[in-house]
């Protein structure tokens, strides 16, 4: 649910910004896929 949370937050704050939609769009979806690296990362690294 948090790389949800990203993704629309960050959409709100670019529709705030007043840019493009396909930009908005495409911050959205980077927004959710934002963690998607750490998957790999040992967790004791990771805190």
């Amino acid at each position: 649910m948090h790389s949800v949370n990203v993704g629309v937050f960050l959409m709100s704050f670019c529709r705030f910004m007043k840019m493009d939609e396909e930009e908005i769009i495409q911050v959205g979806v980077v927004g959710m896929l934002h963690d998607i690296g750490k998957m790999q990362i040992a967790t004791e690294v990771l805190k």
